[in-house]
């Protein structure tokens, strides 16, 4: 697996981070306060415009807990570590765990490969525009023994619902014939 040396950056806040991150302690996967940082965008397709979220807490002058913060980081040595064979999984970055994967897309229904990236119990969070409040954000994680997903925007389609139905229930499936 090939080890990033790239520096970790934190922006200033945006619309996205509080979506993602309250859309993560939803979960009970973070604990957040006000948001602190943003994410870089750019147009790619799929994979290609990914990054990390690594999470870290931010404390006043008396050491006592404030919120969090958010260091994003490219998501290339990640989707190796879950897509190339042999590649041990990458769960951490420096002792920090990753609390997240986003990904900009114009179509915001998770694919059939995006599986291997939620099966790793880390969330995957997608959405056309993490600075805008109007556009879809989906985040796709696992729990409780099956694939959920909370969403935010202006409201998908029947037809989008109903597919992003039949992807959660096709990965259900595939874990289960995972562990058979």
């Amino acid at each position: 697996m090939t080890t990033s040396t790239l520096t970790p950056f934190i922006s200033t806040p945006s619309a996205f981070t509080g979506r993602v991150i309250s859309s993560c302690a939803a979960l009970g996967l973070l604990a957040f306060t006000p948001a602190i940082a943003g994410a870089a965008e750019t147009a790619a397709p799929n994979n290609a415009n990914c990054e990390i979220v690594l999470t870290n807490p931010i404390q006043d002058e008396t050491g006592k807990a404030r919120g969090l913060g958010a260091t994003y980081l490219p998501a290339e040595d990640f989707l190796i570590s879950v897509y190339e064979e042999g590649t041990p999984t990458m769960l951490e970055v420096k002792d920090r765990p990753i609390s997240a994967v986003i990904c900009k897309r114009l179509d915001v229904i998770p694919t059939k490969n995006d599986y291997s990236i939620v099966a790793t119990g880390i969330p995957l969070s997608l959405s056309q525009s993490f600075e805008s409040r109007d556009s879809d954000l989906v985040t796709v994680y696992y729990k409780n023994g099956s694939f959920q997903k909370i969403y935010k925007g202006p409201g998908l389609s029947e037809e989008g619902a109903t597919l992003l139905e039949k992807r959660l229930a096709a990965y259900d499936k595939m874990k289960a014939d995972q562990i058979k």
